[in-house]
């Protein structure tokens, strides 16, 4: 369900005037005015906080703090909510930290995979003109990317689910069918050199 960026101060009133058992009630209902209200009422505090604790600018703190809001009403809805202990902000703020402090994890592990492959890569041959590290960078990312587009399509969801969706293993067994733990593993590992091994190849091919 999508959220308006700006709601009438009428409804963050009203809201204020609610004591949170209430107001969890009434989400657990569906009433879209509350959630409209705890929209209104908590954005501004929550985009100060996002910036001022992790660096976020304004557009992005928005999209997070709507996605957090969105997970709020959901399990509202389906009753996981049921028996809260912290109030309704602290609950959003903590699902507000946990969507951030993801995709900061997610950005570092791309950020050192990246410099894996830099490390690895066969270095070019010496030519009048030598790219640029941004020009590098880029061929590097075009590299993996074709590359991963080439491995089985099994391969692909196995590292998609633990360098970008970060499952454990167990969870990547249950999702894709292995057979254990440590076939899983061995299977990445498996994938993980094709996957070398083909991004060196794109690598010598842009340098040939």
């Amino acid at each position: 369900m999508p959220l308006t960026p700006f709601r009438p101060a009428s409804a963050a009133i009203r809201t204020a005037t609610r004591s949170d058992a209430e107001l969890l009630h009434l989400l657990q209902q569906g009433d879209e005015k509350v959630l409209s209200g705890l929209y209104t009422a908590y954005r501004a505090p929550f985009l100060k906080w996002a910036e001022k604790h992790f660096g976020l600018g304004y557009e992005r703190a928005v999209d997070v703090y709507q996605d957090a809001t969105l997970a709020l009403y959901e399990n509202a809805r389906s009753g996981k909510l049921r028996g809260l202990q912290a109030s309704l902000k602290t609950y959003l703020f903590a699902i507000g930290k946990h969507l951030i402090l993801s995709e900061l994890r997610q950005q570092k592990r791309r950020q050192e995979a990246l410099a894996g492959w830099e490390a690895q890569a066969p270095e070019a041959p010496v030519l009048p003109l030598l790219p640029s590290p941004a020009e590098r960078h880029q061929q590097l990312l075009d590299a993996l990317s074709v590359s991963l587009a080439s491995l089985p399509e099994k391969s692909r969801n196995l590292i998609g689910l633990f360098y970008f969706r970060h499952l454990s293993m167990k969870e990547i067994c249950a999702s894709l069918g292995y057979k254990n733990e440590n076939v899983a593993k061995s299977t990445k590992l498996r994938c993980l050199g094709l996957l070398r091994e083909a991004v060196q190849q794109q690598v010598t091919q842009q340098y040939a």
